[in-house]
């Protein structure tokens, strides 16, 4: 969640102070692709009236209400068990509302499924054509990945 701190920190959508005593309305890092138009939301807080009434308030409900039900049964897609330890989870987070990165959202394994996951290939390929027209912006995001799924297929290789 971000930090907010009452009579510094702006609302993301009005940028006025958030104050205290005002409801506030906050968001973690939910949206990483600072392309996105709901990248406005992406760790951060909001007066809840002004949340209230934008236009994207349903569909960024909508990803936070599927990554909190992610959070609550954090099933592999590979082997559907649960994913009980921290360092043994990679989640594909929110890309985008359509196009080829979309079916990719909100995807959870254990580290060690990865390399089994059929929709491996089709990840990365749908991932390097998203940065390379444009439609996906956040190289800290991007590197991640790419070092994981190296990772998994480096781990496959030795085995």
């Amino acid at each position: 969640m971000p930090v907010v701190l009452s009579g510094h920190s702006r609302c993301a959508l009005c940028h006025e102070v958030l104050e205290e005593g005002q409801e506030i309305s906050a968001f973690s890092a939910i949206v990483p692709n600072r392309l996105d138009p709901l990248h406005l939301f992406n760790d951060a807080a909001f007066h809840k009236n002004c949340f209230k009434n934008h236009p994207m308030m349903s569909r960024i409900k909508r990803i936070d209400c599927r990554l909190r039900a992610n959070f609550r049964n954090r099933a592999c897609e590979v082997c559907n068990l649960s994913i009980d330890c921290p360092n043994d989870y990679f989640a594909t987070g929110y890309f985008a509302e359509a196009g080829d990165l979309a079916p990719f959202n909100l995807l959870q394994f254990h580290v060690g499924c990865l390399r089994q996951w059929k929709g491996l290939a089709s990840f990365e390929r749908a991932l390097d054509k998203a940065v390379g027209n444009r439609a996906f912006e956040n190289e800290i995001t991007v590197a991640y990945f790419k070092r994981e799924l190296a990772k998994s297929k480096d781990n496959g290789a030795q085995r």
